[in-house]
């Protein structure tokens, strides 16, 4: 028997406050749904097994439950069936039982299995909906109620302990359950954006999300002076296709033409800012960066004398290079002088910064925070009191609007 296993399409998702991501993960989406009807013309797929977070909120506006309307009616229209769990970004914490994906269900869009199962043939298919990992050995239980030796595919949203992930996550921890499930299943598994990850002991595999979620996926370049250098590149997403007979089989499917996602890490040592300014200008026209998102990272040491403000890349920001968007992070810091007894002396923006970050350790997107706290000082410096209230009001979103708010959970 052949299924299509998908995980965290996270409908809505404006990643970097742009609508064009949000339009990016739609598109990304309708991909999948063509590949899978034509895997059912092509192939015999039977059904579909989505493992949550389909939407990147539990109150989806009207346009993204059009969105998955459009996409899951085109598959049952092809007589492919669907079966979904929630994901922690698909329910309320309060009340996970009101959900958008039991409103789909409810209209026949798709069948939610909430600490349900489901008999295709003789395979069983097992769906346990997200919960925090404290309640772990309440999952381990559901499945052993449930499951039928390895005949058996169970469908969970959680972070598995022992799975490898490359980078981490917000609240990984809290979603993590015990490794000790029982070993005969199958795991089709969702919350970890990596395509194809496995687990080193179960038989489990994460499908990983369908567009790019972080930094450390993009296509990644590093600039030391004049040198530029390819690092990798971009990550593949897509979804796995899973030969059930017996044993399990699984196969990686690609996505394609998703959007460049780009990463320029630059390595400063006290050069000038206009020097850096030009530099990162060759760098980005030498790379081509037409639609790409882009996201320049300053690392290093200052020039003596220069602000952080300075190095901000503003006018690179806002010329017409073809890009969707560059983005400008700072990991700067002035050269230590030693002082009397062998004391390194920092100045107090130094000291401020050290402060700030080291109280932060949890906060997502710390640096950016920092940096444009660190430049509204700058600003302040000046007397440029309104400029420096701007620019914090964007920081935290409130120039956005409270609608523009989303939850960086996965």
């Amino acid at each position: 028997m052949l299924l299509a296993h998908v995980s965290d399409i996270h409908l809505g998702r404006r990643q970097y406050g742009l609508e064009a991501r949000a339009k990016d993960y739609e598109k990304a989406f309708m991909q999948v749904v063509d590949d899978l009807v034509k895997l059912r013309e092509e192939k015999g797929l039977e059904a579909v097994l989505v493992t949550g977070d389909v939407f990147d909120s539990p109150r989806p506006t009207p346009s993204m439950y059009m969105a998955a309307i459009e996409g899951f009616a085109k598959l049952r229209d092809s007589h492919i069936e669907v079966f979904a769990i929630r994901g922690n970004h698909d329910a309320s914490p309060l009340n996970p039982v009101d959900n958008p994906l039991r409103v789909l269900s409810n209209t026949g869009m798709l069948r939610l299995l909430d600490d349900e199962y489901v008999d295709l043939g003789d395979i069983r298919v097992v769906g346990i909906g997200c919960r925090p990992g404290d309640r772990g050995g309440e999952v381990i239980e559901k499945i052993k109620e449930m499951y039928k030796g390895e005949r058996t595919v169970v469908m969970l949203h959680q972070y598995v302990k022992g799975t490898p992930y490359k980078y981490p996550m917000p609240d990984l921890d809290y979603f993590a359950i015990n490794e000790e499930l029982p070993r005969e299943p199958y795991y089709a598994l969702g919350h970890i954006h990596e395509h194809g990850l496995r687990h080193p002991k179960l038989k489990a595999v994460y499908a990983g999300s369908l567009e790019i979620w972080d930094s450390s996926e993009f296509e990644t370049y590093e600039l030391a002076g004049t040198e530029l250098r390819f690092k990798k590149g971009q990550d593949k997403k897509g979804f796995l296709l899973l030969e059930v007979d017996g044993d399990v089989k699984t196969e990686g499917v690609e996505i394609r033409g998703t959007r460049r996602m780009i990463r320029l890490i630059v390595g400063i040592s006290g050069d000038e800012p206009g020097e850096v300014r030009k530099q990162v200008e060759e760098a980005i026209h030498k790379i081509g960066v037409r639609d790409a998102y882009v996201e320049v990272e300053l690392v290093g040491v200052m020039h003596d004398g220069a602000r952080l403000r300075d190095y901000s890349l503003k006018e690179l920001r806002n010329e017409q290079s073809g890009a969707l968007k560059i983005d400008v992070r700072m990991d700067l810091h002035r050269r230590a002088v030693k002082a009397e007894r062998g004391l390194q002396r920092y100045g107090i923006n130094e000291i401020i910064r050290s402060a700030l970050l080291s109280g932060l350790t949890d906060a997502t997107g710390k640096e950016d925070l920092v940096n444009a706290v660190m430049e509204a000082l700058a600003l302040v410096e000046e007397d440029k009191i309104d400029e420096a209230i701007k620019l914090i009001r964007r920081r935290v979103g409130l120039d956005e609007g409270l609608g523009d708010a989303h939850d960086t959970r996965s």
